[in-house]
């Protein structure tokens, strides 16, 4: 899953919370989400016409995410893995 801890961390909460989701679905507040909780695909705000999404998929694309957030916290600030990880499930 990479070599940082925090990516560790935080894509297992993240992946824990959300659920994954092969297909679109409305959240409790009446926005469509895929995968593990993405609004958005490729660029592309997820709708009921987006097409199905696989886990595989889903979790490359959770790692990407949380690394692009991850790469910004530790740019800003020295932190140990576990605060990491926390900013990053926050942020996500």
């Amino acid at each position: 899953m990479g070599c940082d801890p925090a990516i560790t961390i935080a894509v297992n909460t993240i992946a824990k919370r959300e659920g994954f989701h092969a297909t679109p679905f409305l959240d409790d507040k009446g926005d469509w989400r895929i995968g593990y909780g993405f609004s958005s695909v490729d660029g592309k705000r997820v709708t009921s016409d987006t097409p199905a999404m696989t886990e595989v998929d889903a979790m490359e694309s959770l790692i990407a995410r949380v690394s692009i957030v991850l790469s910004h916290v530790r740019s800003e600030s020295a932190v140990s893995d576990d605060v990491a990880a926390r900013i990053c499930v926050d942020a996500f």
